[in-house]
């Protein structure tokens, strides 16, 4: 679509399909502005997919991402109808918020190269209907983490055995 409007402006610049005429040297600099125009957008769009390409093949940052919790000690997560998704974030400020699909919580976290560790953890004690023993192994198994591992859009918190305790994907921020 953006190639047919740039041919059809190039050719009512150049007077393509109309009676013969000299070129005088205003048709000439319009010719060479229009088709200079051309060319500058078409590497613009060139430029923006592929930058658009490396971007989603850029590993995510640990930082500010929200990470969807997707598995739990080797079993797929289950997201109960009406109740937050589980989920955590990563401040810079070296705070910690989320949830655990029932309850949300807060506190601090460490990080030194790859290893983790969480403290002050808080959070709400509401009574969850369903999705309560996930939600507490979540929470509880945060205490268990040592360090973490990012691959692509993918996170895994393991413990001091190498274990995946937990699995998140990458979403953006709602």
């Amino acid at each position: 679509m953006k190639y047919k409007l740039a041919i059809l402006v190039l050719s009512a610049a150049t007077g393509f399909g109309c009676s013969p005429k000299e070129p005088t040297a205003t048709d000439t600099a319009a010719t060479t502005s229009v088709a200079a125009s051309v060319a500058a957008s078409a590497t613009l769009t060139s430029t923006e997919s592929t930058s658009s390409a490396a971007s989603e093949n850029a590993s995510v940052s640990l930082m500010n991402t929200y990470w969807k919790l997707v598995g739990l000690n080797g079993k797929d997560v289950v997201v109960i109808d009406q109740q937050r998704e589980p989920h955590i974030v990563f401040g810079e400020d070296n705070r910690v918020s989320g949830s655990d699909g029932c309850n949300r919580f807060m506190g601090g976290y460490q990080l030194t190269d790859t290893a983790v560790t969480f403290s002050q953890m808080a959070g709400t004690r509401m009574a969850c209907m369903e999705g309560g023993e996930q939600a507490q192994a979540f929470t509880d198994g945060l205490s268990q983490v040592s360090h973490y591992q990012l691959q692509g859009e993918y996170l895994d918190l393991k413990d001091n055995t190498d274990k995946v305790f937990a699995r998140f994907i990458a979403v953006a921020l709602p």
